[in-house]
């Protein structure tokens, strides 16, 4: 399957857990996490199952990048680090 053209989407917000991804991007989604790869330069690869035990892989790249996908779609997310910083405090 090949990427789409990009379409720009209001501002989202993901919410990373030790046991859930939940994000919202055409849809709410809600990811139980089966594991978790630490890549080098603080890449993170996560395998997860959605709400219907579908695999869900997520690709998180520096806190400023996200990819994510299954059988039939792929997201990338590029994150707003003001937010990030935002959040964290």
């Amino acid at each position: 399957m090949q990427w789409e053209k990009g379409e720009a989407i209001n501002n989202r917000s993901v919410h990373f857990s030790p046991t859930e991804i939940s994000l919202n991007i055409d849809k709410d989604y809600h990811l139980s996490i089966i594991s978790k790869t630490a890549l080098p330069d603080n890449g993170v690869i996560y395998l997860c199952k959605d709400d219907k035990s579908n695999p869900v892989t997520v690709m998180l790249f520096d806190n400023i990048k996200m990819y994510l996908y299954n059988k039939t779609k792929r997201f990338m997310i590029n994150f707003n680090p003001a937010a990030i910083m935002a959040s964290a405090d």
